[in-house]
């Protein structure tokens, strides 16, 4: 598959990726492509502030159960939901803030009365997860994925809310038995994209 770029500098396809995200029912069956995104170095300099902010917030409160530990995976964070913000950039849009802490269980992004989240995934990772206890509490309609790919390019998956539901019940990670807070739905990604 082909990786289809979205300009964030042009309204017409900024708007264009809006629509095909904002498509997607909460019914949406499996993990689908949507768009890239090409990412400037000053992209990921914002994203670093924001992630050693959050993580400095998070250690000056106390950490809660699960929360990341480091600022890589708070960077990677920042990131997604940075890049999902210039590419909503609407005045319909509202987004959670990018460094203060929000309460459990906020949705990430309201557009059109279509509320969602933005998660995160590695680089270089083949499936992603969400928290079970999480997704339980929440109503999205659907979920927003990002996954770098290398330095300077961002992956947009979506997934309908509801079939997160079916995706098999992780209670281990790397063998180590989890408690239940900490469960999380896994599934793969879809197949490799090409430059």
């Amino acid at each position: 598959m082909l990786r289809q770029y979205t300009n964030l500098r042009s309204a017409r396809e900024t708007a264009d990726a809006v629509e095909q995200i904002l498509a997607i029912g909460p019914d949406a069956p499996r993990v689908k492509y949507v768009t890239s995104v090409r990412l400037a170095p000053g992209h990921w300099e914002v994203a670093r502030a924001v992630g050693q902010a959050r993580k400095a917030l998070k250690d000056l409160r106390g950490r809660q159960p699960g929360e990341a530990r480091d600022s890589d995976v708070e960077t990677d964070a920042a990131l997604a939901e940075l890049i999902t913000s210039l590419l909503l950039d609407s005045r319909e849009a509202r987004l959670a803030p990018l460094v203060s802490h929000k309460p459990d269980p906020a949705l990430d992004v309201t557009i059109r009365g279509v509320s969602f989240d933005v998660k995160a995934i590695r680089a270089g990772a083949k499936c992603t997860a969400i928290n079970a206890d999480a997704h339980s509490k929440k109503t999205p309609r659907f979920y927003l994925f990002a996954r770098p790919a290398g330095l300077d390019t961002l992956d947009f998956f979506v997934v309908g809310a509801r079939a997160v539901d079916d995706w098999p019940l992780r209670k281990a990670y790397r063998g180590v038995e989890m408690p239940p807070r900490r469960w999380y739905r896994a599934t793969d990604l879809p197949d490799c994209l090409a430059a």
